[in-house]
């Protein structure tokens, strides 16, 4: 698959993609969400095909199968059932994964997957793949769920560049919901508008100007292409509580350098927490017109800053994200970039993302109850 190492768009990449290269994408994205081998012959268990002599691990209590805690027990709908012996629970090979219960042939999924990342709309996706459309954005929130689970495995260790940006919040797909949500107001005259706030006209004088009213989205970058991270820790600029969720849990504070901006709360966070870290200004231009970020020979934020790019354009090719989705749609493009930057590198990875695979099913009841305004929890 030919992708070249410096792009200047995730989204323009997808686009010139041919018919074989997003097929190529669209079979890798399956063996991450179905964490097995390829072909098998029964349809069910087409979805995660299985070997004969290979017993999967308990997905419930992880108990390994090579430790003798897992046995193989009949079979449910056609498919291989198991029995673990340390939790008692029985299991197939598609429990916990995103074709849990799923009653479509797998060649529908890899249709499925390969209208999402080609960026088609639902109705489309839906149209397409024999589906209703509450099925088929159902579908596209639990194969997108499965790239938010994959990050947690990420861990950077080198010069990591570090960087927030804000993007105003969207409460579509919630205002249908009933009184109460979300402790909304009644309009001037007494209607029930259904949102929690009033709707924000067109124009630039209308625009939310309290970062209250904006989505954080946190990059980092490690080693100018190495790793990726991106995530929606919460509301507005970056706090103790926010920096925990991501950068606690994503760095080693032992080998890591942190290259970040000089916003106060994060250079206290770096310092009173231990991290080796240097700070850059935005702008080192005397013209108030001219931007001219800081660089110190090899150390900048230059990689970060255009990931926050990259990302607006790919998320405009959606045209409006809920940000009750919005870390969906930002993991996928943090695993298509990485995926396209190397693919051999993922393959080499495959492990991992099987791992992750394990616990990335999520129901659509979850998936409705997600809050309409990113918080840390």
């Amino acid at each position: 698959m030919k992708t070249t190492m410096q792009m200047d768009s995730i989204l323009e990449m997808v686009r010139g993609l041919s018919e074989s290269e997003q097929s190529s994408i669209a079979e890798s994205i399956m063996a991450m969400l179905a964490e097995q081998h390829p072909v098998a012959k029964a349809t069910r268990r087409e979805l995660i095909p299985e070997s004969i002599n290979e017993k999967p691990d308990c997905p419930h209590c992880g108990a390994k199968a090579s430790m003798g805690l897992v046995i193989k027990k009949g079979s449910h709908k056609g498919a291989q059932r198991y029995y673990c012996k340390k939790c008692e629970k029985y299991f197939v090979s598609t429990t916990n994964t995103v074709f849990s219960g799923s009653r479509k042939s797998a060649a529908t999924w890899r249709e499925f997957i390969h209208l999402t990342i080609a960026g088609k709309s639902l109705p489309y996706c839906a149209s397409k793949c024999e589906l209703s459309y509450q099925t088929a954005f159902t579908w596209r929130h639990k194969i997108l769920n499965a790239f938010v689970v994959n990050q947690k495995t990420t861990m950077m260790t080198g010069k990591v560049e570090l960087d927030e940006m804000l993007i105003p919040i969207s409460y579509k797909g919630n205002h249908i919901k009933g009184e109460g949500f979300f402790g909304r107001k009644l309009n001037a005259d007494g209607s029930n508008s259904g949102m929690p706030r009033p709707s924000f006209e067109r124009g630039s004088d209308n625009r939310p100007k309290s970062s209250n009213d904006k989505a954080c989205v946190f990059c980092m970058v490690e080693d100018g292409d190495k790793s990726f991270y991106a995530s929606v820790p919460g509301v507005g600029f970056m706090r103790p509580a926010m920096l925990d969720k991501t950068v606690r849990e994503h760095i080693n504070k032992d080998t890591a350098m942190m290259l970040a901006d000089n916003y106060q709360a994060t250079k206290n966070y770096l310092e009173t927490n231990g991290y080796h870290y240097q700070t850059f200004y935005s702008n080192v231009s005397n013209n108030q017109n001219k931007h001219i970020p800081e660089v110190r020979g090899e150390l900048h934020l230059q990689h970060v800053n255009a990931m926050h790019m990259h990302i607006r354009k790919f998320l405009g090719r959606y045209y409006g994200v809920s940000s009750k989705y919005l870390e969906h749609y930002v993991s996928l493009y943090i695993w298509l970039k990485a995926f396209c930057k190397s693919n051999q590198k993922y393959i080499e990875k495959s492990s991992v993302m099987r791992t992750a695979a394990q616990d990335c099913y999520i129901t659509r009841n979850a998936l409705e109850a997600r809050p309409a305004v990113p918080c840390c929890a």
